[in-house]
C-alpha cells in the first residue's frame, strides 16, 4: 500500500464512522489496520506526523497504543515530532498526573458505569472473568489491592514493569517494526503480542534488531480519555471483581497491572 492510499483509506473510514455509529463500529478494526500498517515503517509514520503538524490530517482515531508507539519510537526525531504534534514532551510528567488524580480516591465511584469504562479502555489488554483479552495480566482478583497503587500504575504504569511486561520493538530486514511483549521465543523465531491478542511471529533470519523499550506495554496518556469521575468509577469497578474462592485477605500479586507493587 501506498501512505496516500492509505490516508484515503483512513479518511473514508474516519468519515463513514461520523455519519452512521453501526458502519463506525464495523469500520473501527479495519481503520486500526490501515493505522498499524503506516506506524510499522518508520518513513510513513513520519509522514503521517509531519502530515497531521501541517493540518491535513486528523488523529483522532489513534488509540493510546499507536499513541505510544510513536511517543516511544526507537528513533529521537520520530520521538520528537510525536510530542511537538501531541503537545506535550513524552511521557510528560507522570507524577504531576497521579496527584491531579488522587481526589478521584475520595469519590464514590460506581462499579457499573466503571465496567464501561474497563471495556472502552481496558478491556484490549486486561481480562475480568469473561470480559477482555490477556495480554497483561487477569485483573479478576483486582478486589484485592490498594486503590492508591492501581490509580499510580494506570496512569503512570512504566515507573515499575516485571522484565514479563517490557515493550519490546522487533525490527525486521525491510524496515517494518513489530511492538508488543516478547510471547515465545525459539531459535528460529520469536513472537510478539500487543492489544486484543494480535500476535507476530518473525524469524530470527528477518530480524535487523531486537530491542527492549524499557517501558510498560501498557501506554500513558489514560487521562486524556478517562476524567477523575470515570476513574473512581473505574476503581470501584475494579475493587468490586473477586476470582471464585478468593477471600480478597491476601497479599497484593506483583504485575497484576504492568508494574504494580504491594504498597508500604
Amino acid at each position: 500500500y501506498s501512505f496516500n492510499a492509505l490516508q484515503d483509506r483512513i479518511g473514508t473510514l474516519n468519515r463513514a464512522s461520523r455519519t452512521d455509529p453501526l458502519t463506525g463500529l464495523l469500520n473501527r478494526r479495519g481503520l486500526q489496520q490501515a493505522l498499524d500498517v503506516l506506524l510499522a515503517r518508520a518513513d510513513r509514520a513520519r509522514r503521517l506526523l509531519e502530515a497531521a503538524r501541517a493540518g491535513t490530517v486528523s488523529l483522532v482515531a489513534l488509540d493510546a497504543s499507536q499513541r505510544a508507539q510513536l511517543t516511544q519510537h526507537p528513533q529521537e526525531s520520530l520521538r520528537r515530532l510525536a510530542g511537538d504534534v501531541f503537545g506535550t514532551a513524552a511521557g510528560g510528567d507522570r507524577a504531576a498526573v497521579v496527584r491531579r488524580y488522587e481526589p478521584a480516591l475520595d469519590l464514590a465511584g460506581d462499579a457499573a458505569r466503571g465496567q464501561e469504562v474497563f471495556r472502552r479502555n481496558c478491556a484490549v489488554c486486561h481480562k475480568i472473568g469473561a470480559m477482555g483479552d490477556a495480554v497483561g495480566p487477569d485483573l479478576t482478583s483486582a478486589a484485592a489491592r490498594d486503590p492508591k497503587a492501581m490509580l499510580t500504575h494506570i496512569l503512570d504504569p512504566s515507573q515499575y514493569v516485571p522484565p514479563n511486561y517490557l515493550q519490546y520493538v522487533v525490527e525486521d530486514v525491510n524496515g517494518r517494526l513489530h511492538t508488543g511483549l516478547l510471547t515465545a521465543q525459539t531459535a528460529t523465531s520469536v513472537t510478539v503480542t500487543r492489544d486484543e491478542g494480535r500476535s507476530e511471529t518473525i524469524l530470527r533470519s528477518d530480524i535487523e534488531s531486537l530491542t527492549s523499550t524499557a517501558k510498560s506495554m501498557m501506554p500513558e496518556g489514560f487521562e486524556e480519555k478517562i476524567s477523575p469521575a470515570e476513574m473512581a468509577d473505574l476503581l470501584a469497578f475494579l475493587r468490586s471483581t473477586r476470582a471464585a474462592g478468593d477471600t480478597g485477605s491476601g497479599n497484593l500479586d506483583i504485575g497484576t497491572l504492568p508494574g504494580l507493587v504491594e504498597p508500604e
